[in-house]
């Protein structure tokens, strides 16, 4: 993966223009407490009525400033405009010609029309359009300036149309056939710069021609030009859903009897071409509704945003603003909206509105119009003021219940006043697909949906979507994956087909070819990895139909309850497995009821994960799992929870102890399953590599490799209270190494199983092959640590460094690490994200200039605060928000607030908010408050620093790129193992280490063949033997270098396993300095006063530091020349 540059805010201009003084605007004291006047007063009530607050109305004042035309462009639009109509009402008159020879009339132009079948009947010449309007939200100044459209709508002259054009796809092609036409004639007109072809709301059925202007309006507008055919052509009765429109016969090209006497309705069909014959009528009738209610517009233009940000006014069936726009118009019909309404209220009200209704049930008319014939044949009724079209015909019930859900959503977020951003989370933020679901499906073979529709019996249906097996098999597959997935998911999302624009020369595109992809995205439930579906019981009717649903595996099982139902059953062997079971049953329905097998679909789900698999390479090609570590480490980590647990009660359990057990809270990630590696049930090979001493203690004996890593899993331990505690920092240290004896005789002496080791400062204990590190701590030591008595006998207190970090180790620590282990209970896949998103830094080589609590703290934001998402439902969304957010938050502008288990007011919010600003210079770069800490941000205080954030965005930034690119590529597998990978680039030096003295080696994405399973063997659990804990080679290295280097360069390391360590120099390290004692250590003489550190001599100490550890040392530029 590309890496960018570092950049050191000490390499950043200060320099500051001279600004002339400004003039006084003092107030006099009069005038600073005169009392508010009438019309202010108005003006606040109103506020505080229409906007929410005055926040808000600022924020929809600045947002509609940004979306809102200008009235000079609005003039040069128009101007282009009007020549555009007259260089298109002065085209040339076409000869007349035969609709299936229609290619022939233009060489340079292809018909933006997939000609199948070929055959088609009618004749046409193409002559000027009879007449030319503007359409849509441009004459209703409701539409959005960023990526401006513009409707034209081309009306067909009568020459070009005949009786029968509305039967097989003689209007559709000839529409086709003139759009052709005026490119023909406008390709090398000088008004435009270029022409292209798209599809409508990416329908092959209805293509359009996008003009783009020359001169200054190219880049800020593009003209999309349709046709709609005369009043006269047709009847609109002729298009109701029942009608028959296309014959089978024609369209198979086989005749029979039968297709004579029935004719298969074509409901979509008639809906495309009515939505042309309409399209005036409608634009007259919205602007007849709204257009002098300023209020309304600027609703729509708010609504549109939205609908933009979550990608619902994309794709076949959108909910686009035209949609939007029909709905205003309906509401304020039906006074749901008034014209005296504000934006803000319009906005609102649409979202109470669409967070109630339902119209898969109960479809919605304009003037009442009975909706029971629109409901036969559309999943989605809302009916148009004509009563003969379905403005909703395309839409599928999921793109719909998407939309309601977002905005129940986003109206709860609007009323939530404990978050500070919702005006920002609803419109200011964009959800594409890949970060609203945590499960994305592909189809990636979208020519087998052919045999879908056969398998679902949707061949009658074919000839009403032209042909479009996609389009026709959405809404049986949907129907079929709701019916199968039940309860696991609260919503099913879908993506269609993105065909895009295309050159003019250039074949359309179909739905059949290779880059055509149709996309499906689950919201998961908190039973998506259930193991079991209970069905019907055995003696109901409904019994047969489940298993006719489910096929072989439904089977009859009995329940706890004594019934006997039908059930389906998931084997798992662990909780990789588990989470995996969603993918299976999605992939057993598809291939049962749709022909879909799994060669054609790609789930990308939980492939991510396999980052925090433990595996050795054998040879390259095969891995070999760690001993005792099974899938993502989540099983071995339930066993040290479990024997934690124990430890627990047999130390509770105690009885001959002087005080008694008080507390005891396990601070280790590991505990809250947070540890990127678990740790495994350790085993001590009995080799010559270790010896024992003193008994129960081994270390390691050979320099030439390192033993594998062994965790001490931290527990903090407090005791009773008691008035005996000594006042003395020195004795109360004493007196603890003393309770560590006593505990360890108590232990071994009642459980004669465990391994105890005493130190002064800690109790390890040997336990089920876990070693568990016991701190014996006292809540008054830290008072004691700060006090001191001055020379004058005065008693003072001092906070030292001592003191903050035995405070935030015995106090802080265990408070927040049962809050993130709740947050784990209430969320699984936090868990997971955590471990990634250290995983990622670590891979950047950020292991120490991130602390691992910061990282998790992040990654609880996600959940505490998810808007304007759901809350994440498995580890691959929440990485990919986790990587999203760090990207794009602003942390030096705004603060993290985490409001674990929704204890906060709005009054702690604007509390943290103001005091954030006004103390903004001495706070630390990130900072993170939560309930117990407001103002102090005590885990970000060191870390980490400015440069490091920096670096940190800036590799999210291409992480994300590469991850999106991943999940979304039709290719079999997410491979995610590069952006676990960081580059070395970025380094002036390059130390590489010997792979045999990585003690976490296993760890690192690429293992050598070499290292065998032998080598992990894991001990006798039953061993009375103290293995090596804590030892890493590596750390202690770099610990030496900080210590004696740290003024000089930064270290940059991967904790899981790296074998490089990146050396960055800081920017004056080479500079010349005074001589001093301190400054002497690796510098050169440049004068009597002056040295400058020696860059061969500080390489040279690096090695010899690391002797027998470092491989060989890499000078990768020549930033240390003076």
């Amino acid at each position: 993966m590309e890496s960018p540059e570092f950049v050191d805010e000490d390499e950043e201009s200060n320099l500051e223009e001279d600004v002339p003084p400004a003039k006084s605007s003092k107030l006099s004291g009069s005038d600073l407490y005169k009392p508010p006047t009438t019309e202010e007063l108005n003006t606040l009530r109103d506020t505080n009525m229409l906007f929410h607050s005055n926040l808000t109305k600022l924020q929809i004042t600045e947002l509609l400033k940004e979306v809102t035309l200008s009235k000079t462009k609005r003039e040069k639009i128009d101007e282009y405009l009007h020549s555009l109509h007259d260089v298109i009402m002065t085209l040339p008159i076409t000869d007349k010609f035969k609709l299936s020879e229609s290619q022939k009339m233009f060489d340079q132009i292809q018909i933006p029309f997939v000609m199948k079948p070929a055959k088609v009947k009618g004749e046409m010449k193409c002559t000027p359009p009879a007449d030319i309007q503007v359409v849509g939200s441009y004459l209703l100044d409701t539409n959005l300036k960023q990526k401006l459209n513009i409707d034209l709508v081309l009306e067909l002259p009568t020459e070009s149309m005949q009786a029968k054009d509305h039967l097989n796809q003689r209007y559709l092609r000839k529409r086709a056939v003139y759009l052709a036409y005026i490119a023909h004639y406008l390709l090398e007109n000088d008004l435009i710069s270029e022409l292209k072809f798209a599809y409508s709301e990416e329908n092959p059925l209805k293509p359009v021609l996008l003009l783009k202007p020359s001169g200054k309006l190219s880049n800020s507008l593009i003209v999309r030009v349709h046709t709609c055919p005369s009043k006269e052509s047709f009847k609109l009765e002729r298009f109701l859903p029942h009608k028959s429109n296309v014959r089978k016969s024609w369209f198979t090209g086989i005749s029979t009897k039968q297709d004579d006497v029935s004719l298969n309705p074509t409901p979509h069909y008639n809906s495309i071409v009515l939505r042309d014959m309409l399209m005036v009528e409608h634009l007259k009738y919205l602007f007849e509704s709204f257009s002098e209610y300023e209020g309304i517009r600027d609703g729509i233009k708010l609504l549109k945003v939205w609908l933009r940000q979550r990608e619902l006014d994309q794709g076949t069936g959108c909910f686009n603003g035209f949609i939007i726009s029909m709905l205003a118009a309906y509401l304020l019909e039906k006074r749901r909206i008034n014209k005296m309404m504000s934006s803000y209220q319009v906005v609102r009200n649409v979202f109470q509105y669409l967070s109630t209704s339902d119209w898969t049930e109960e479809g919605i008319s304009f003037k009442d119009h009975d909706t029971s014939e629109f409901h036969k044949y559309f999943e989605i009724v809302f009916v148009d003021p004509a009563g003969t079209l379905n403005l909703c015909s395309e839409m599928s019930a999921a793109v719909y219940y998407q939309v309601c859900q977002e905005a129940e959503y986003s109206l709860k977020t609007l009323d939530n006043k404990v978050i500070s951003n919702g005006f920002d989370a609803v419109f200011m933020t964009s959800l594409p697909f890949i970060k609203k679901f945590d499960h994305i499906i592909h189809v990636c073979r979208p020519w087998l949906l052919h045999n879908s529709c056969e398998r679902m019996n949707l061949i009658e249906n074919l000839p009403d979507y032209g042909g479009n097996a996609i389009n026709c098999a959405v809404p049986k597959i949907m129907s079929v994956l709701r019916q199968g997935l039940r309860s696991r998911v609260k919503l099913i999302g879908v993506k269609g087909c993105q065909y895009g624009m295309w050159s003019t020369d250039s074949h359309p595109p179909s739905w059949k070819d290779p880059s055509s992809t149709l996309s499906f995205g689950f919201i998961l439930t908190s039973d998506a990895s259930s193991i079991i579906d209970k069905g019907p019981t055995a003696e109901t009717p409904e019994a047969s139909s489940f298993r006719e649903f489910w096929g072989d595996k439904s089977e009859l099982r009995r329940f706890q309850d004594g019934s006997i139902c039908e059930a389906v059953v998931w084997n798992c062997k662990n909780k990789t497995d588990k989470r995996n079971i969603l993918e299976n049953i999605t992939k057993h329905i598809l291939r049962l009821h749709c022909s879909l097998s799994s060669n054609s679909i790609i789930y990308t789900s939980n492939q991510i994960e396999e980052i925090l698999t433990l595996k050795t390479d054998s040879k390259q090609t095969e891995y070999v799992p760690v001993p005792g570590y099974v899938g993502t480490g989540d099983e071995v980590n339930i066993k040290l929870v479990h024997s934690y647990n124990e430890l627990c009660r047999q130390l509770r359990n105690l009885k001959d102890l002087p005080l008694t057990v008080v507390s005891l809270q396990g601070v280790s990630p590991a505990l809250r399953y947070t540890e990127v590696y678990p740790p495994t049930q350790v085993i001590i090979p009995d080799n010559q590599v270790m010896k024992k001493i003193m008994k129960k203690i081994q270390v390691p004996d050979s320099e030439d490799s390192a033993p594998p890593y062994v965790h001490a899993i931290e527990v903090i331990c407090h005791l009773e209270g008691s008035g005996k505690w000594p006042q003395d920092v020195e004795a109360l240290r004493r007196l603890k190494a003393a309770f560590h004896i006593t505990f360890s005789d108590e232990l071994e002496k009642e459980h004669s199983e465990l391994t105890c080791v005493p130190t002064q400062t800690y109790l390890d204990v040997f336990k089920d092959g876990f070693v568990f590190r016991i701190i014996i701590a006292y809540h008054r030591e830290i008072t004691i640590m700060q006090t001191f008595t001055t020379n004058d006998g005065l008693v003072k207190n001092k906070i030292t460094p001592e003191s903050i970090a035995l405070e935030e180790k015995t106090s802080h620590l265990p408070k927040l690490a049962s809050v993130l282990h709740g947050l784990t209970q209430k969320f699984p896949s936090f868990c997971l994200v955590s471990r990634l998103a250290k995983r990622w830094i670590n891979g950047q080589l950020l292991s120490r200039h991130v602390p691992e609590i910061v990282i998790e703290l992040l990654c609880a934001s996600l959940y505490t605060n998810p808007e304007p998402y759901t809350t994440p439902g498995s580890a691959q969304v929440g990485f990919v928000r986790f990587l999203s957010f760090i990207s794009k938050f602003d942390f030096n502008s705004n603060p993290v607030i985490i409001d674990f288990n929704n204890e906060m007011e709005e009054f702690d919010i604007t509390t943290i908010q103001e005091h954030f600003n006004a103390n903004r210079d001495s706070l630390p770069t990130m900072f993170i408050a939560t309930n117990k800490d407001k103002t102090r941000s005590i885990w970000t205080r060191k870390q980490p620093t400015c440069m490091i954030l920096r670096r940190l965005q800036a590799l999210a930034v291409i992480s994300l790129k590469n991850l999106e690119n991943e999940i979304m590529s039709l290719e079999k597998g997410v491979s995610t193992m590069s952006i676990f990978h960081g580059s070395l680039s970025a380094y002036d030096v390059v130390i590489h280490l010997e792979p045999k003295c990585v003690a976490r080696k296993y760890e690192a994405c690429q293992v050598d063949g070499d290292i065998v399973e032998e080598d992990l063997a894991t001990q006798n659990e039953n061993s009375n033997i103290l293995p090596v804990v804590g030892f890493d080679p590596v750390q202690s290295y770099l610990d030496e270098l900080e210590s004696s280097y740290g003024e000089l360069a930064m270290f940059f390391h991967n904790t899981n396993g790296g074998r490089e360590i990146g050396v960055l120099w800081r920017p004056n390290a080479f500079q010349p300095r005074e001589f001093k004692l301190t400054t002497a250590l690796c510098s050169s003489i440049l004068s009597k006063s002056k040295v400058a550190a020696n860059v061969k001599t500080v390489i040279e100490d690096f090695q010899i530091i690391g002797k027998g550890l470092v491989s060989n040392i890499e000078l990768r530029t020549d930033k240390w020349k003076i």
